[in-house]
């Protein structure tokens, strides 16, 4: 009995496998170590949602592509000079978008080299946070051998590498941003086939493939690379802040660099509750450390952190929050900033990692106010928590700002009804 038992487990196993893997002649390349933080927000986005990316500038200049990526990384003139130069190089030996390669970099490890140890024990190196074991078997001799589907069938393909592909290469930043765009190259020929013969979830970018490997399981990496690379167009090109809406004839700009951002939770959201205050404001998806600016000209009234209680907060210099260790920061609404723009209207900016104005301030439109962060909402991962404030009353930021939101509740009867209420009014 024992035997026909396993026997059946080990027919079911087998043929779960045979459909995991469809005939292609090469072992599954596979990534367990992606680092998602909102995994149900970006599967829940329809990919539709989502305009087209900017393109590619025709003719990049070399020293402004130095400045931006130093304004993105918020790092030294030095670095910032020298991995852009090894960006360029590389971009430009494999045909890729050097935007798209810097943003890789920043999102795996905001262009800082140290390798912490909790990276390496999960095999990640470097700049790139690059997985060597994903594709060691695919190379030999310092060839990496692919392959691409015809209507004939599997075409052979190979790509020379000049840096050995293995973790002690992979653990120096020079060779790190080679092997990241070697890959990326292979993976951007083979992304048409992985898209249309592998897809788990639905994806728009190349740059998947390189993150999970054959297998896309979110979108999550993408997004955050592709705003990191819109970010950096931003400042490459020196975009100038410009309205993007209003609020009763108060023109707004918005709070985060590198439009459109996704919102992973809207307002009034009872997350499961029956009873009780609703979500009071929306989030919307960032990296720790990007800049958080005011979406309107007006005064400072609050600078601090925001306690446990009703109404409870205690206010801190800048510097004084810097100081403050995460034991030191309860859950709720962390470090924030709240702002009163006039004709009864104010913003609050919640989740902090930092802020850089103080109370009774006067901002402009435009002006940073601190950096986001995820202080009060350590599971929650890094976002930024914006309440819109008509005197007493919240009321919601996504319909005034919904130009440079991707929003995927926009289909739920209140966020509609609001939208109507604007448009009549």
């Amino acid at each position: 009995m024992k035997i026909t038992f396993f026997t059946v487990i080990l027919l079911l196993l087998t043929t779960a496998l045979s459909l995991a893997n469809p005939g292609w002649p090469w072992k599954r390349r596979v990534n367990p170590n992606v680092e998602t933080f909102h995994i149900t927000a970006h599967k829940n986005t329809p990919t539709s949602l989502w305009p087209p990316e900017p393109p590619v500038p025709k003719q990049i200049s070399e020293q402004p592509f130095l400045q931006a990526l130093q304004q993105l990384c918020q790092t030294t003139t030095t670095r910032a000079n020298r991995y852009g130069s090894w960006i360029l190089k590389n971009a430009s030996h494999f045909g890729l978008d050097p935007f798209l390669l810097a943003a890789v970099i920043y999102d795996q490890s905001k262009c800082r080299p140290v390798a912490y140890k909790r990276y390496q024990k999960r095999g990640l190196y470097s700049l790139t946070h690059f997985y060597p074991t994903m594709h060691l078997a695919s190379v030999r001799d310092n060839t990496y051998q692919y392959y691409i589907q015809t209507a004939d069938g599997w075409e052979k393909k190979t790509l020379a590498l000049a840096t050995p592909l293995n973790r002690w290469k992979a653990a120096k930043p020079k060779e790190n941003i080679y092997l990241a765009a070697a890959t990326l190259s292979i993976f951007k020929e083979q992304f048409p086939m992985l898209q249309a013969e592998f897809q788990w979830s639905p994806y728009r970018h190349y740059v998947s493939n390189w993150y999970f490997g054959d297998w896309v399981k979110n979108p999550e990496p993408e997004n955050r690379v592709l705003t990191a690379r819109r970010r950096l167009l931003e400042y490459y090109e020196s975009q100038p802040v410009s309205p993007v809406g209003e609020f009763e004839g108060i023109s707004l700009i918005s709070p985060l660099d590198g439009v459109p951002r996704l919102v992973i939770d809207y307002f009034q959201n009872r997350r499961g509750k029956k009873s009780g205050f609703g979500h009071r404001g929306i989030d919307i998806d960032g990296a720790v450390g990007e800049p958080v600016r005011a979406v309107a000209d007006g005064l400072v009234v609050f600078a601090g952190m925001d306690l446990p209680g009703g109404g409870a907060h205690r206010e801190y210099t800048p510097e004084e929050a810097a100081a403050l260790s995460s034991d030191d920061i309860p859950k709720g609404g962390g470090l924030y900033v709240a702002i009163n723009h006039g004709n009864d209207f104010g913003t609050l900016y919640m989740h902090l990692h930092s802020y850089t104005v103080t109370r009774y301030q006067k901002v402009k439109a435009g002006d940073i106010i601190g950096t986001l962060g995820q202080t009060g909402s350590k599971e929650s991962g890094p976002h930024l928590h914006l309440e819109f404030r008509k005197g007493d009353e919240r009321v919601d930021a996504a319909v005034y700002l919904q130009s440079v939101l991707v929003n995927p509740y926009t289909h739920l009867p209140r966020w509609k009804k609001k939208r109507q209420t604007l448009a009549t009014k």
